[in-house]
């Protein structure tokens, strides 16, 4: 890839001493240990991602790195939409490191923290109708041993990512989206993407029995909080904690939204 001049690596006035001295060298962190990263490695950011970084890591100090330290064979960048990262898979010299600097608290309004807002939603609203269909599978007493399995696998799947997203999503300002925004997402999510949505009602109880789906007819998000413990117990504290996360963080309007759809998968008979 492309390096421009400088790049840049945030970290935590507490390890600025050794870093100095020592350089940089790749580790599996708690914030790479968060998002389950298997291999050690750093990471760096543009200078107009500086921001957004430091909102996710928690970071108080950001570094200043000159690339021509750098191979760029040892380089991998990756793109989310609004923002990317950088990844090196090698040890950086401390004499890259050209300058540091204290950074303030990031904007609780600003754009940064905005876009971070707008795709963490999505993402718990997509992961909140992964919750729901996994689920349901699982209490399906006709899945044969194979798909149970798969669905139990991917159920772990699920508590690892949910619970990952969570903890990052209590870093985020979601009272920079207007009703609107989050509308428009959960909205785009249900229909645009043919998902399921936290606000998609959870089984029609007019088409579903009431005795073996309790919560048909509630929003999938709240469902949320009453997962089957004996169908899907790794999925029973993953789904109480994002139920408490959708329902402190995302507008009351955007959580009861009409006509988004609904949770209709094939009924099965007991």
């Amino acid at each position: 890839m492309q390096l421009p001049e400088k790049l840049y690596h945030l970290t935590v006035t507490d390890h600025l001493g050794n870093i100095c001295i020592n350089g940089l060298s790749p580790r599996i962190g708690p914030n790479s240990l968060l998002s389950k990263e298997p291999k050690a490695a750093l990471y760096l950011c543009t200078e107009k991602d500086i921001e957004t970084w430091q909102i996710l890591t928690k970071a108080n100090t950001c570094l200043e790195i000159d690339t021509s330290y750098l191979d760029p064979k040892t380089i991998s960048d990756f793109n989310y939409g609004e923002y990317s990262e950088i990844i090196v898979h090698e040890s950086i010299d401390a004499k890259a490191i050209v300058g540091y600097t204290a950074l303030p608290e990031p904007d609780q309004n600003g754009h940064a923290m905005t876009q971070l807002a707008k795709g963490y939603l999505f993402t718990m609203s997509m992961l909140c109708g992964h919750i729901c269909q996994t689920e349901y599978h699982l209490k399906n007493p006709h899945l044969e041993k194979e798909q149970r399995e798969c669905f139990a696998k991917m159920s772990e799947r699920l508590s690892t990512d949910t619970l990952a997203t969570i903890r990052i999503a209590e870093r985020i300002n979601f009272k920079t989206l207007t009703n609107k925004s989050a509308s428009k997402i959960i909205r785009f999510q249900s229909n645009e993407i043919c998902g399921i949505s936290l606000a998609d009602t959870y089984l029609n109880p007019d088409f579903y029995d009431t005795k073996l789906f309790p919560d048909a007819g509630v929003r999938c998000w709240e469902h949320l909080d009453h997962i089957d413990k004996k169908a899907a117990p790794a999925l029973v504290t993953p789904g109480h904690l994002l139920y408490r996360c959708i329902k402190t963080n995302v507008p009351y309007y955007a959580r009861t939204l009409k006509h988004v759809g609904g949770f209709a998968p094939a009924i099965f008979k007991i």
